[in-house]
């Protein structure tokens, strides 16, 4: 499996086990750091993510995550400043 995957999956997870508390900051180095791996394959997973509509990514915002329950309704919104 490449990182890029591994990201993906790893991320995934965490939003859908609402691993993520409502209010917290979310950045890339937060990411980069709690999967310990570059930056690289976190943006290949970011955007595999945003086309599957659990964030979005803004260049001036940083990462907006979308939390699902298991039902797929959403529960809360985290926003992310770089």
């Amino acid at each position: 499996m490449l990182l890029k995957d591994v990201a993906y999956e790893k991320i995934k997870e965490k939003i859908l086990e609402e691993h993520y508390e409502p209010g917290q900051f979310l950045s890339e180095r937060t990411l980069i750091d709690e999967l310990g791996m570059s930056k690289t394959p976190i943006k290949n997973a970011l955007v595999r993510l945003e086309s599957e509509g659990f964030v979005t990514v803004s260049s001036k915002q940083g990462i907006m995550l979308s939390i699902y329950r298991s039902n797929g309704s959403m529960i809360f919104t985290i926003c992310g400043l770089r």
